[in-house]
């Protein structure tokens, strides 16, 4: 199971999508899970007014998305919510919300999370991968 954060789905949005992450995930599909914390950060970027110009393409995207993964979705749950309660203590300074969620549901679940932006995941202690690096 691995988790792919908001960056690393965004390729498949762009004109010129990293052929090294479009690679990957077309090689890892069967093992990539869409996490409810990416749906609502990809939710987060259509309703902005920036996104006017693409919404209709980017709902049309998204909605394909989930429908792909329809039974690979993880919600956050009762185990995700312990492992935030622990890293909300670890590093209460910590303010990029959307991330520790997402790093809490892949420490619930034991599993990897791939993003690009490997930094700000560190201090969490996630496994992790950066399929721009693969």
């Amino acid at each position: 199971m691995i988790i792919p954060d908001t960056n690393v789905w965004s390729e498949l949005t762009r004109n010129a999508g990293n052929p090294r992450v479009l690679d990957w995930l077309e090689q890892h599909n069967d093992v990539l899970w869409l996490s409810a914390i990416v749906i609502a950060e990809i939710r987060a970027g259509l309703e902005s007014p920036q996104a006017a110009a693409k919404r209709a393409g980017l709902e049309i995207w998204l909605h394909t998305l989930e429908n792909e993964y329809r039974e690979r979705t993880l919600p956050f749950d009762p185990a995700a919510a312990h492992a935030l309660g622990i890293l909300l203590v670890t590093k209460p300074q910590q303010n990029k919300m959307l991330d520790t969620l997402l790093a809490a549901q892949a420490i619930a679940h034991d599993c990897q999370l791939a993003t690009r932006n490997v930094k700000d995941f560190e201090w969490t202690g996630v496994k992790m991968l950066n399929p721009w690096d693969m």
